[in-house]
């Protein structure tokens, strides 16, 4: 997944260019663009459902894919460590957690003291290791 403007950026060329070439891969029948709550990501064609992608497309930018990226790094975690790591208020990060969830991005593991650790897709699309095998984003639970 990605956007045109970390496309451009990580190519180093301008976003013009990179949305021509996305535009002629996407024609090509190579790429695929999902709009998504005001952003554009593509994904290749072949490995991600149409669904699968929409859920994804929630990780285009902002606090959801901050949100994602920190739980992958550094595991379980709660909502009030995510806001206090984050520097952001305690109510975006449960706002923008709702949406994991019902995406299947993101899981709690409904004890008191929530920790949110991701889920599903994202755990596939991070290549982290089943659930009872111990690895990222397990957090030691």
């Amino acid at each position: 997944m990605a956007h045109v403007r970390r496309v451009a950026r990580d190519l180093e060329i301008p976003v013009s260019s990179a949305m021509y070439h996305l535009r002629v891969l996407r024609e090509a029948g190579l790429l695929v663009r999902v709009k998504r709550e005001g952003y554009t990501v593509y994904f290749s064609c072949d490995r991600f459902d149409v669904d699968e992608k929409k859920r994804l497309a929630l990780l285009a930018g902002g606090p959801r894919r901050d949100i994602a990226s920190t739980l992958a790094e550094r595991g379980a975690m709660t909502q009030a460590a995510l806001a206090e790591l984050l520097e952001v208020s305690q109510s975006t990060v449960s706002r923008q957690i709702a949406k994991l969830e019902e995406a299947g991005l993101v899981e709690g593991n409904g004890n008191h003291g929530i920790r949110y650790r991701p889920a599903g897709l994202l755990r596939e699309w991070l290549g982290l290791e089943s659930e009872g095998a111990g690895g990222a984003g397990s957090g030691g639970e």
